[in-house]
């Protein structure tokens, strides 16, 4: 692999574009729709020290102001674990729409739940506004996943709808949904643990991954 995709020296940290490229190339061909972007396109953001992938969190990591990186054998823990899930098209659940308007994220240290994102999506913009809206502030993707090539949307009546996804998205995102939840409690303990004591790791990434480390992920890959 070359100096421009790989941080030399690291740790074996690639860039996020070389990261992008490895997402694509190892869960091409899986039952899973992935995007091509998942580094790069909203939500996913490198700054938060996270970008979630499937159902793991793989962390990122900026040394001495030099471009972001992810451990590579962390990308292809969270594609080999996507290509283990087997998807049925005609096995839906809904998620939506049941009433009401989502509600406005007032912290901006907690995430925006997957489903909350695809209902503000939906409902805030109508489909002309959706197609012209700008690329940042568009929905690529969740957890890597290409939401939007599983969903379904039903017409009921002239105004009644219903949007569905397949049952082993729900679980694959719901997964993801629980992996950043805890991230981000251990990253609040490790916060809370450095003011207490007024001491901080060093920034080598194995010490920074083990104070947040999770057990393996597994996504599910039977059907109810």
């Amino acid at each position: 692999m070359s100096e421009s995709v790989t941080l030399a020296g690291r740790g074996g940290l690639i860039t996020l574009s070389a990261a992008d490229a490895l997402w694509v190339g190892l869960t091409n061909g899986g039952a899973v729709p992935i995007v091509c972007a998942a580094f790069a396109h909203f939500p996913a953001d490198a700054g938060a020290g996270y970008v979630l992938l499937g159902g793991c969190v793989v962390g990122t990591v900026r040394a001495h102001g030099g471009p972001w990186g992810v451990l590579e054998s962390e990308v292809r823990q969270a594609a080999a674990e996507v290509n283990m899930v087997a998807m049925d098209c005609r096995d839906l659940v809904r998620i939506g729409p049941f009433g009401g308007t989502p509600k406005q994220n007032q912290n901006n240290a907690a995430p925006l739940r997957w489903r909350q994102r695809i209902a503000r999506e939906l409902q805030e913009k109508s489909d002309a506004e959706r197609a012209a809206s700008s690329e940042d502030g568009r929905l690529h993707h969740l957890a890597g996943i290409d939401w939007r090539r599983a969903f379904v949307e039903e017409a009921r009546h002239r105004t009644a709808r219903a949007w569905w996804l397949p049952r082993a998205v729900v679980r694959l995102l719901d997964l993801a949904e629980h992996a950043e939840t805890r991230w981000l409690q251990a990253a609040r303990t490790d916060q809370k643990t450095t003011a207490t004591t007024g001491r901080c790791e060093p920034p080598a990434v194995g010490r920074r991954r083990a104070s947040t480390a999770l057990p393996p992920c597994r996504a599910s890959t039977t059907e109810n």
